[in-house]
């Protein structure tokens, strides 16, 4: 039976509302690259940039170099224990688009 319940990672993360949006923002669209998530908030791209570091960090977000561009993913694999059921994750599900089908 798997526990839900946020980690101390997940609360690092969620105690911070820009980190917060990025993922929500991640759960409906990915990949986005840097420029595209710095155009959906009033912060400037050093400052986004570092939330992505964190989240990379984290484990919330993978990323893919493309030429000069930086194009961000949401990880929906709880990274820290596969037993717990992650709280965050499962909040950003709701989020996510579903995948159509061919």
């Amino acid at each position: 039976m798997r526990i839900l319940s946020y980690c101390k990672n997940c609360a690092d993360i969620v105690f911070d509302n820009t980190r917060v949006r990025i993922l929500e923002s991640l759960a409906t669209k990915s990949p986005q690259s840097v420029n595209e998530l710095v155009n959906q908030f009033t912060l400037r791209q050093p400052t986004i940039s570092h939330h992505l570091e964190m989240l990379r960090k984290s484990g919330f977000v993978t990323f893919v170099k493309k030429g000069n561009q930086v194009f961000y993913s949401i990880n929906w694999v709880c990274h820290k224990d596969n037993s717990i059921k992650c709280m965050l994750l499962d909040k950003l599900s709701a989020y996510s688009k579903p995948a159509v089908s061919p």
